[in-house]
């Protein structure tokens, strides 16, 4: 029986990859930071502090670290702190625990939060606040110590959505399914996405595998759908009309704030594509769910939730 060491086993990716590894077979141990989580075989409150936590394990998927929604961009000592120094240790300590495969969630925001031509790679990081700049400073130091004894695999995934989501995703299920007309009609520009199942899909794929998977991996739904696109999915899957209209940038972004998107409201109009041409040609790997078929299963939780 494969074993898997799984960080962040009680977050939004981690309760739906520790669901699938117990699905399919494999003896799960995580951290659990607050509640519980079905069909782990033993909780753990903080991360190893040495290898011997992590001996006889065969992956360790780290999906702890601090998000970019729950830190001032002020307090860059506490990001770098979590998402890079805590990820270097576990690593050295997977090694020293002989640990075979080590995968850990980055972010496509290493590369900037808008591109017009597919962001691949080999592109160079523009990290373009504290929470990018911590993910990649930690991708800079796990590169110094990739080892083959301890396969490394760095991915980089856009906005993931799908049954649990909280923040930017869930407010916009609150606007699409509301009453009010949005001045979204111009947010055009195609934008990855990624559902958390085609996530789970592809870290279950990199982890069964016998070869080695690429150092560094992106990641995406096969859709890239702008922003009304998006929208209008959301609102045809609950059922009820969407409203777009036409506004000037400055007024839409003024509404976006206010709807409490901050900054992140400018990147509604703007476009952030993914090349993973890599992903699919060095792991054999294509997404396994329809962008509009997952959008259907968010929504009809949002409503279960209301």
């Amino acid at each position: 029986m494969k074993r898997a060491y799984v960080t962040g086993a009680t977050g939004f990716i981690g309760r739906h990859l520790v669901k699938r590894l117990v699905e399919v077979g494999w003896h799960v141990e995580g951290v659990v930071r607050n509640g519980s989580v079905p069909g782990l075989a033993q909780t753990h409150s903080t991360l190893p502090t040495d290898e011997l936590a992590l001996r006889s394990f065969d992956t360790v998927f780290h999906l702890a670290g601090l998000a970019h929604s729950k830190v001032q961009d002020s307090n860059e000592k506490q990001l770098l702190s979590i998402n890079c120094d805590q990820t270097v240790d576990l690593y050295r300590s997977a090694q020293k625990a002989g640990v075979s495969r080590f995968i850990w969630l980055s972010s496509i925001k290493v590369l900037g939060d808008r591109s017009a031509h597919p962001l691949g790679t080999t592109d160079p990081l523009q990290p373009g606040d504290a929470y990018a700049r911590s993910k990649a400073q930690a991708e800079g130091q796990l590169l110094k110590l990739v080892s083959e004894s301890t396969q490394l695999c760095m991915i980089r995934p856009p906005l993931v959505y799908g049954v649990g989501v909280k923040a930017n995703f869930l407010r916009m299920i609150s606007m699409a399914l509301g009453s009010w007309p949005l001045p979204l009609k111009g947010a055009i520009e195609p934008r990855a996405w990624l559902s958390v199942n085609n996530l789970v899909h592809l870290l279950l794929h990199i982890a069964d595998r016998d070869q080695p998977p690429p150092t560094i991996v992106h990641v995406r739904d096969n859709e890239q759908s702008n922003v009304a696109q998006m929208l209008s999915m959301l609102a045809t899957a609950a059922g009820q009309p969407l409203r777009l209209w036409q506004v000037k940038p400055e007024l839409a972004l003024m509404v976006a704030k206010l709807l409490g998107f901050g900054g992140a409201g400018e990147r509604l109009f703007h476009p952030l594509q993914v090349d993973m041409q890599n992903t699919v040609d060095e792991l054999a790997w294509t997404p396994a769910y329809e962008q509009r078929n997952e959008i259907d299963k968010v929504v009809k939780w949002f409503q279960q939730q209301q």
